[in-house]
């Protein structure tokens, strides 16, 4: 564990893995796997770190730890894009039990929403907030649904309050949702305005915020301004590179 508070994750692999071959405390062998997929997640080797977290998962299944590996195992299967495999995750960690009911009926959604499933999603971000109005993430899954069936003023209503909950990654992916609301109803100046609150308040979000800046400049496009959307995704491929913004205006 000292390594790993160094930033050793090669060396904290290496003494995991030592810890579990001659440890006779079975009890600490959820937490050493755990470990070793961290460290290899922190260290790239994704495929690594998902076999790690799938041995875990399969071989002490009632462990806390077991759960945590599901999520990410679901997370990690989403921003791959392989979206069937996230839901089958999601599913076991759900079926688990426990403290992630909630992050599993999001996870469930996102990835059907991923890949058109609206009215499945629909339910299942629905049911998250009828357990916990305030939970962000299943506002604004809801929100992107509608958004995605039409209903813009339906969304917004979902959205805003996920913005008045502090500034957080939520409020950013919120405002960026009622953004592209007002955009595709044809509020196009609004649009501009709200993609421009999310530049200045939730400045520590890149994710969002090129996001943001992207859509600015599909609308500028739109306008008939290719000058100003040229300047705008210019600024996302030099101030925020690596993000999903960055890889569409490339």
């Amino acid at each position: 564990e000292n390594r790993m508070q160094m930033g050793d994750y090669t060396g904290a692999v290496k003494e995991f893995e030592q810890y579990i071959r001659i440890t006779n405390r079975s009890d600490r062998l959820p937490d050493s796997w755990s470990n070793i997929a961290d460290a290899k997640f922190r260290l790239g080797d994704l495929e690594g770190a998902a076999e790690a977290w799938e041995h875990l998962a399969d071989t002490y299944p009632s462990s806390e730890q077991a759960a945590a590996a599901l999520a990410s195992l679901g997370r990690l299967a989403y921003e791959q894009g392989e979206f069937e495999k996230s839901k089958g995750y999601y599913n076991r960690l759900r079926d688990s039990g426990g403290r992630y009911g909630q992050s599993a009926g999001v996870g469930i959604g996102r990835a059907q929403l991923a890949m058109g499933e609206l009215l499945a999603a629909k339910e299942e971000f629905e049911a998250v907030l009828e357990a916990n109005p305030a939970n962000g993430a299943a506002r604004n899954g809801l929100g992107e649904v509608l958004i995605s069936q039409g209903d813009y003023a339906g969304a917004r209503d979902v959205l805003e309050p996920v913005t008045r909950q502090g500034i957080s990654e939520s409020g950013a992916e919120g405002m960026v949702l009622i953004g592209r609301s007002h955009r595709l109803e044809g509020n196009q100046e609004v649009a501009l305005e709200v993609f421009g609150t999310v530049q200045a308040l939730y400045e520590a979000f890149d994710e969002w915020v090129a996001q943001a800046i992207y859509e600015s400049a599909v609308i500028h496009i739109l306008q008939g301004e290719p000058g100003k959307a040229r300047l705008r995704l210019q600024e996302i491929l030099q101030s925020y590179n690596g993000t999903r913004a960055a890889d569409m205006a490339a």
